[in-house]
């Protein structure tokens, strides 16, 4: 009896980013502005996407006018005013990183500005 042989097929590859995240949000801080946040990520952004003041929103009223890259993880949102011990969630969506394929930032932050320095803490 002859070896039975099936025709070789094209391997097919199915690649899964085992591992990835979406990007997180490590700060966001007014530092002594009440018309401005800093942002930080936890990755390296493309300034097309973090640049696109669409890609933010704060809550209570708070509109982001602009957008400028200071670091390629980090931005700064120009913003109507931010009052003084209010609470604001800050809804960053849109924002990709630099990895193959990009990841996204969909992590809404809880900012804070503090009535004695007037910085803003943030948590998840």
């Amino acid at each position: 009896m002859k070896p039975f042989f099936t025709p070789l097929l094209p391997a097919c590859f199915l690649f899964v980013g085992l591992g990835a995240k979406a990007i997180e949000l490590i700060s966001a801080q007014t530092r002594g502005n009440s018309n401005a946040v800093t942002v930080t990520f936890s990755a390296d952004v493309t300034e097309a996407s973090a640049t696109n003041a669409a890609n933010y929103s704060v809550n209570n009223g708070v509109s982001v006018s602009n957008v400028v890259m200071l670091e390629s993880g980090k931005v700064r949102l120009f913003t109507s005013l931010i009052t003084e011990g209010q609470v604001y969630t800050l809804t960053v969506s849109g924002v990709q990183d630099r990895a193959v394929p990009p990841r996204l930032s969909l992590t809404p932050a809880r900012i804070c500005v503090s009535n004695r320095t007037r910085r803003t803490s943030w948590s998840a």
